[in-house]
């Protein structure tokens, strides 16, 4: 499902009664982001929520660094080279770390071994000390180690800044069990905004229905994740 189709579902649906979807306002740029930025607010919240995206990184150790942060500054393909001359997230051109980190769920050496995490008793464990920090208290040199973690959604990007025009193409991925989830949760946020005592009921109504949906998906496993690590990405960055 594209953009497009989504705001028109809205504006016909939980938003009808609202100023937010408008079929008129899509060509304004003023009008319409706000309504993305909700709609981007909601993905997140699911993707936090349910376990939907899962991307991997390669991480390289280096003497004297305890703590790696998930962040762009220290990306081979997108660091500040004054800053970080010698960048330890080994990313890739066609696959640039992207700050999307909501958790991290597993770390593998490069054999394919998985090592302990937040794991006082293991002497080669790693340790979460925030949810996009991690030490290391005893690094090696060249050592690497692959990250898997629960990943964003990609974030919308509608606004051509070049041509000034609101654009429409950014696909949402999104398993059709959540899709009234995703809905429910921007009614949710639309009526918190306009903030009369009858939109904030009305809300709270839409947050419960938002809840029940996903206290389902996660009841009855509708929502399938995969758990495949090989030495792939290993190989592609030529450590193997």
């Amino acid at each position: 499902m594209t953009l497009l189709p989504l705001i028109k579902k809205l504006g016909y649906g939980v938003l009808n009664n609202t100023n937010f979807a408008r079929i008129d306002d899509l060509g304004d740029p003023e009008q319409i982001l706000p309504l993305v930025t909700l709609i981007d607010e909601g993905l997140t919240r699911l993707y936090s929520r349910v376990m939907l995206r899962e991307r991997h990184v390669i991480v390289e150790m280096q003497v004297g660094v305890t703590f790696y942060h998930f962040s762009k500054l220290y990306t081979v393909q997108n660091g500040d080279p004054i800053r970080v001359p010698y960048p330890y997230i080994m990313d890739l051109p066609n696959d640039p770390f992207d700050e999307d980190l909501v958790k991290v769920l597993r770390v593998y050496d490069p054999t394919g071994k998985e090592r302990p995490l937040d794991d006082e008793n293991q002497p080669n464990s790693l340790f979460m000390v925030q949810h996009d920090v991690m030490h290391n208290p005893y690094p090696r040199e060249g050592e690497v180690i692959l990250v898997a973690y629960q990943a964003k959604h990609k974030p919308l990007m509608v606004f051509d800044s070049v041509n000034g025009t609101v654009e429409f193409e950014d696909e949402i991925i999104l398993p059709p069990v959540l899709e009234p989830a995703l809905d429910n949760y921007v009614a949710y946020m639309v009526h918190m905004r306009i903030g009369t005592a009858e939109s904030l009921a009305k809300a709270q109504g839409y947050l419960a229905v938002y809840n029940q949906i996903c206290e389902d998906v996660e009841k009855n496993d509708l929502v399938n994740s995969s758990r495949s690590i090989t030495n792939a990405r290993f190989d592609e960055n030529g450590w193997i």
